[in-house]
């Protein structure tokens, strides 16, 4: 009777341990999902003193240029995929390889080129006090958004490639 007792309980605390812990993982998930949604929400908003049609305009600068990357990024993707297919051939080819290196390079430099663009046509909207206020502080915030996504990389090649820990290999 003891055993099934002592079996019972244990059975009760392991149960209440878990839903706890369950728990909290959840309000973690939702406090950062939180976080997120209001950085990206406040990003272009925090300019001071923009006029409707200076945000309208901002706004048709922002999607049309979302239109233009969504391709570039989708073919990024096909590339890294071709990529990962001749890198785990039977026979490697290094020339399509460094070709596929060279094209996925090649569309890199065009979207960097585009997003510049895309930033500069919405700097000659502003006035020079919004001008300062982008060049400070809208920058910063994207340069803290690359070096977070450059540390989430690092962090996934680590975890790959053990042998080779720290090394960056963009």
């Amino acid at each position: 009777m003891k055993v099934k007792a002592i079996k019972t309980l244990t059975f009760i605390l392991v149960a209440l341990a878990l839903s706890v812990n369950t728990g909290v993982f959840g309000q973690k998930r939702q406090v950062k999902t939180q976080m997120k949604v209001l950085k990206e929400s406040t990003f272009k908003h925090e300019i001071p003193n923009l006029t409707d049609e200076q945000k309208a305009k901002i706004k048709e600068l922002k999607i049309a240029n979302m239109k233009v990357m969504l391709p570039l990024k989708n073919k990024i993707g096909e590339k890294r995929a071709h990529l990962r297919t001749l890198i785990t051939a039977e026979n490697i080819d290094m020339k399509a390889i460094n070709k596929t290196i060279d094209e996925i390079g090649s569309i890199r430099t065009e979207m960097i080129k585009k997003k510049i663009a895309n930033r500069m046509e919405i700097r000659k909207l502003l006035t020079e006090e919004q001008r300062l206020f982008f060049d400070t502080k809208v920058m910063r915030f994207e340069n803290k958004r690359m070096h977070k996504d450059r540390g989430r990389k690092r962090m996934d090649r680590e975890r790959f490639f053990p042998e080779h820990p720290g090394q960056d290999r963009d």
